[in-house]
Formats: C-alpha cells, sequence, structure tokens
C-alpha cells in the first residue's frame, strides 16, 4: 500500500510539471486512480485553434469477483469550447459529447461448473 501510494504522488508530481506549460498543441492524459477500480481511462487532446478543442477519451474496464466477469470498453469523442481569457486547452469549457459503451456481464451458474447438470 505505501508503495502505491509512493507511485501516485510521483505521478501526480509529474502531471503537475507536464501540464504547466500553456498554449499546448497536444495533451495526453491518464486517470492514475481508475486502476484502484480496475479501469483503465486516458485522452489525448488536440488544440484546434485559440479557443476550442477536439478530445477523444477511451477507457477499459474488467472486473471479475468469485464467479461473475464483467468488462467493458467505452469512446468518448468531444468538441471543447473554450470560455476563458487563457488559450486552449487551459481554462473553463463547454463540451458536447457522444459516448460509446459497450458492456458484457457473464455469471457462471452450478449447472455450467458441472456440465450443464444440477446438483442439489
Amino acid at each position: 500500500m505505501k508503495k502505491n501510494l509512493v507511485i501516485a504522488l510521483v505521478a501526480l508530481f509529474a502531471v503537475g510539471v507536464f501540464t504547466s506549460a500553456q498554449a499546448q498543441e497536444n495533451v495526453f492524459k491518464i486517470n492514475i486512480f481508475s486502476p484502484i477500480v480496475k479501469t483503465f481511462n486516458a485522452a489525448y487532446e488536440r488544440k484546434l485553434s485559440a479557443n476550442s478543442s477536439f478530445q477523444l477519451g477511451v477507457f477499459y474496464t474488467s472486473y471479475n469477483p468469485a464467479s461473475t466477469k464483467f468488462s467493458g470498453l467505452g469512446l468518448t469523442p468531444e468538441y471543447r469550447f473554450y470560455l476563458s481569457e487563457s488559450e486552449a486547452p487551459a481554462g473553463v469549457y463547454l463540451a458536447p459529447f457522444v459516448r460509446y459503451q459497450n458492456f458484457k456481464l457473464t455469471e457462471e451458474t452450478t449447472a455450467s461448473k458441472y456440465g450443464g447438470y444440477s446438483y442439489n
């Protein structure tokens, strides 16, 4: 646990250092806390003009408690209109988006464990 905390703090510091430059053209973002809930979440943002950008987000999740299996994939494209005085991609924005999600949930039953026969 202590090792994970140190890694998370170092990653937060690194993200702060790398995102402090102004007027970036491309930004790659990773949610470092999403693996806690068995998910990978990342996004890529590309500046289009001084007050707009396009972002594509992707996530994948896979969780297998006991005999249940849950997995899924999602894509989220969005166009961002920046309302702040600073250039994109920084500041307050509005972002219409569309999201595609595909999830699969399977559960192994007692019958499937024993070749289709149920033993009581």
